[in-house]
């Protein structure tokens, strides 16, 4: 998915976000990602979602969002944490939400950056139910990994400015 008409820096962030997303969830739960171009099939995302978000400091300033069904969150809980035994809870699954999107997140902004530049991100933050402001994306991707539908959304003034001005050289 995206932004419609991109020019090729909003095809760079687009790219760079969806290989920071492969490469992490690749890593962390062994799973092939594809990108959906049909919405209608992430319409499942939203039913009963946990979510989390990791704001961007510097030097670009804004906010990468990851949105996942509940049950996709206790099965990556289960498969990271090794306890298939007890209940997940909802704040564990916010933990691994948590360290997904930071993963997500260094991994995507080194991409955009010049190696020798450096960033820093906030604390992420999460929740369940739908994630306010995102409609305000940059760029937003719908995937499947492992069956299990995920959106990832990029927002912030910095952002707009990178997608439509490439920063690195």
């Amino acid at each position: 998915m995206g932004l419609i008409d991109m020019n090729d820096s909003q095809k760079e962030l687009t790219a760079s976000l969806t290989a920071a997303i492969s490469e992490t969830m690749e890593n962390m739960t062994f799973e092939e990602i594809e990108v959906l171009v049909d919405t209608k099939k992430g319409s499942s995302v939203y039913q009963e979602s946990m979510w989390a978000t990791l704001p961007v400091l510097r030097p670009l300033a804004g906010r990468i969002a990851l949105e996942i069904p509940t049950s996709y969150g206790k099965c990556l809980t289960e498969a990271l944490a090794g306890d298939s035994e007890n209940e997940v809870c909802c704040e564990a699954i916010g933990d691994v939400l948590g360290e997904i999107i930071n993963t997500i997140a260094g991994r995507f902004i080194s991409r955009l950056l010049p190696p020798t530049e450096e960033f820093e991100l906030g604390l992420p933050e999460t929740g369940q139910g739908e994630l306010a402001g995102a409609d305000e994306a940059v760029t937003s991707i719908l995937l499947s990994v492992g069956g299990h539908c995920i959106k990832t959304s990029v927002s912030g003034a910095d952002f707009w400015d990178f997608s439509n001005s490439k920063r690195r050289n």
